[in-house]
């Protein structure tokens, strides 16, 4: 498969703004999440993708590649779409997965990107995958957590801010999305087609435009830790949590 990596990120994020250039240690966020991209050996073509000339200068300075996009993008699939397209008409070349890494995912790993392309490998009737993590009710009821619910075949049924009874169906654990997201490239090109939905709005969340169309999203479940950064103090989170890895 030739694909196509691609790491949304803007300064402009309502609940903590400039967040991609906040440091985890040593590294910005986005160089952060940029590192751990580039370790896996199924990737060759990594971009950032933003509106912004300072992110753009900040991971191209530090030997990042970053492609400029629109300010108008309310969400990252739409951007990443965007991205899809300047890339193949600058290299002259068709992609058939497009990867989206978003940028506040710091603890990303090579074994995280393999089990989400996997589907893709097996079954040419997957579109796009969603991969996803146990979590406990106390971190089900924060609203910056998107929950997930799944049918018996491992596809999305709903995804939403909000606690829903979904406990239920996984022992008392919550499925939480995790923003590593492959898209078949004809279907990333169909998504942007696809007038914004009333659940999508409503939620803030883009894969609800794909659920409202009647497609599927397939879910892959991973034992990987995921910290994603959606407020100023989940950057202490994610630095705890390495401070203790690295002590094992």
């Amino acid at each position: 498969m030739k694909i196509l990596t691609l790491i949304p990120a803007r300064l402009n994020s309502s609940r903590f703004p400039r967040k991609p250039l906040k440091k985890i240690f040593k590294h910005s966020m986005i160089l952060e999440v940029y590192k751990n991209v580039s370790k896996c050996k199924l990737l060759k073509d990594i971009f950032v993708a933003t509106c912004d000339k300072e992110i753009f200068d900040h991971v191209t300075l530090n030997n990042g590649k970053a492609i400029m996009t629109s300010k108008l993008h309310q969400r990252a699939s739409d951007r990443c779409a965007e991205a899809l397209h300047k890339i193949e008409r600058e290299k002259k070349i068709k992609y058939d997965v497009v990867l989206m890494v978003q940028g506040d995912e710091p603890l990303v790993n090579s074994k995280m990107i393999e089990q989400s392309l996997k589907p893709f490998k097996n079954n040419k009737k997957v579109n796009v995958v969603n991969l996803v993590g146990k979590i406990d009710k106390k971190e089900a009821i924060n609203k910056d957590c998107i929950k997930v619910v799944k049918n018996k075949f491992n596809d999305a049924l709903y995804f939403t801010r909000t606690l829903i009874p979904s406990g239920i169906q996984n022992g008392g654990f919550y499925l939480k999305q995790i923003c590593i997201i492959p898209f078949r490239r004809d279907f990333l090109k169909r998504y942007i087609n696809l007038k914004p939905t009333f659940l999508e709005k409503l939620e803030s969340i883009d894969m609800l435009r794909i659920l409202e169309n009647g497609y599927n999203v397939k879910l892959v479940e991973t034992k990987e830790v995921s910290i994603p950064v959606d407020r100023k103090e989940d950057i202490l989170k994610v630095r705890k949590y390495l401070i203790k890895k690295l002590k094992k």
